[in-house]
Formats: structure tokens, sequence, C-alpha cells
């Protein structure tokens, strides 16, 4: 899978939820990996749930023809990580 991002917002999200958005590109290999709709009014957005480490992150994305675009990516919420271990 190819992926694609903003630089500038990859160096923002780092500063406020600790991570890049290139260590995150590795939740599509997770095979548990929960993928839901999220709610926005602009484009088609996805929330990509999964592990890395010991930790669940929520990656949200909108796919670009053949890419994967990152938009951001944080700690999941406790009903994120509840679907996410309840599949």
């Amino acid at each position: 899978m190819r992926f694609e991002f903003d630089p500038g917002k990859s160096a923002a999200n780092l500063a406020k939820h600790g991570i890049d958005f290139v260590e995150p590109q590795r939740l599509w290999d997770d095979p548990r990996l929960f993928i839901f709709v999220a709610r926005t009014e602009e484009e088609t957005r996805y929330l990509a749930v999964g592990q890395l480490g010991d930790r669940c992150w929520s990656a949200v994305y909108t796919p670009r023809r053949d890419r994967v675009r990152l938009i951001s990516v944080r700690h999941a919420r406790r009903l994120e990580i509840e679907r996410y271990e309840s599949q």
C-alpha cells in the first residue's frame, strides 16, 4: 500500500500526539485493523484503529486513487479500543 501526507502536518502531529505519519503506516500490517467511516462534511474520511507495539492508535485518512492520504494520528480512544478488541 502506498501512502502520502503533508510533511508539515506530520511534524505538527508529532508535536501534538507524539507520533509522525511514517510509523503509523505499519497499522495496515495489523491483521486486526479495524476501519470505519469517520464523520465529516467535506470528503469521505475513514478511521483506522490498529496496534503498534503495546498501544492502539487511530489514524484518520482518505483514499486517493492508489494511495492512502494520512490526515491525523492519535492514541485510540477507549471506545475505539473496545471495538478493535471485540472483533
